[in-house]
């Protein structure tokens, strides 16, 4: 879904904020009746996840975060017309604070890789669904 001012979705007189957005997918979740999901989150939509998954763990089966930070001083743009930095240090600590989380970097990459090499991001993605779907016991409501 797109974030509230985002995309195609309308603008809002609301400050908008990370756990604004959270509240937003929450609240779509509930209308729709959906208990739990899976989330594949790029950038902002990933931080998004972050918080989703930290504020309501209950709801997230799994999270494919890409191309997510969670401090933006200090990153610093270079050759900004075409890509952008990855500020390793965030990835690593954030692997470190989920249970069960890898963290895959890919080669050559940059912010925008899934529009890069739309073909590696997706299969990357698959195998990621993969290792991810729930088991018997465990079922999607």
């Amino acid at each position: 879904m797109d974030s509230r001012g985002q995309g195609r979705s309308t603008s809002s007189a609301a400050s908008i904020t990370y756990h604004l957005m959270m509240t937003d997918v929450v609240g779509t979740l509930d209308y729709l009746g959906i208990n739990r999901v899976h989330i594949v989150g790029w950038s902002d939509g990933a931080i998004v996840g972050f918080n989703l998954a930290i504020n309501y763990p209950n709801k997230v089966i799994s999270l494919f975060a890409f191309a997510a930070n969670y401090i933006i001083s200090g990153v610093k743009e270079i050759d900004a017309d075409r890509e952008e930095a990855i500020y390793r240090n965030q990835l690593d600590t954030m692997s470190l604070w989920i249970p069960q989380a890898g963290e895959l970097i890919l080669p050559r990459t940059s912010h925008f890789h899934f529009l890069q090499d739309p073909n590696t991001f997706t299969a990357t993605l698959r195998q990621f669904m993969v290792g991810a779907m729930p088991l018997k016991n465990d079922q999607i409501d």
